[in-house]
C-alpha cells in the first residue's frame, strides 16, 4: 500500500486537518491521483481567494466564511509548483508513523463536488489513525526474529 502526503516545497510542511477534538492530523491519500486532485483544489482556492484554505472540523457550530484578500494574482497551475506529493511504502511509513507518534487522516479518494459557483473537496472513505508508542520489548523481540532469519 502507498501513503501519499502533500508537501509544501518551500517549508517542507505537510498538509493537515484539524479534527473534531481540535487535534492536528496529517492528511494522506491511498493514490497519487487523489493527492493531485486535492492539490488542484488547494491551488484553485488560493488563486481565487489569496490564501491557502485549512480544513477545521473542531467547531461544527460555526460556518466558515470565505473572505477574499488583496493579493498578487496567480494561476492555479503556477501555484502547483509549490506543492509536491511524497509517497511512502508500508515499510517507510511504519518507521515514520511509529517513530514520530503521528496522528493521521487517511483517505482512499478525493473528489471535487460542484456546488453552483463554488467547488468543494470531498474526502471519501477517510479513516482516523492514532499511533501509540511501540512496546520496546516486543519491538526488540520482533527485530531479533527478523535478524535471525
Amino acid at each position: 500500500m502507498e501513503y501519499n502526503f502533500i508537501r509544501m516545497k518551500s517549508s517542507g510542511a505537510y498538509a493537515n486537518v484539524i479534527d473534531k477534538a481540535n487535534q492536528s492530523r496529517f492528511l494522506s491519500f491511498t493514490s497519487k491521483q487523489s493527492a493531485r486532485v486535492y492539490i488542484k483544489h488547494l491551488c484553485k482556492f488560493r488563486a481565487t481567494y489569496g490564501y491557502w484554505f485549512r480544513m477545521d472540523f473542531s467547531n461544527n457550530e460555526s460556518k466558515y466564511i470565505i473572505k477574499p484578500k488583496v493579493f498578487k494574482r496567480h494561476t492555479p497551475e503556477s501555484l502547483e509548483k509549490y506543492l509536491g506529493v511524497d509517497t511512502y511504502d508500508d515499510m517507510e511509513f511504519e518507521k515514520i508513523y511509529s517513530t514520530y507518534n503521528m496522528s493521521l487522516l487517511h483517505c482512499d479518494q478525493a473528489s471535487i463536488i460542484s456546488g453552483g459557483h463554488e467547488n468543494h473537496i470531498c474526502l471519501e472513505n477517510a479513516m482516523v489513525w492514532d499511533c501509540e508508542p511501540p512496546d520496546m520489548e516486543k519491538y526488540a523481540a520482533q527485530l531479533d526474529k527478523i535478524l535471525q532469519k
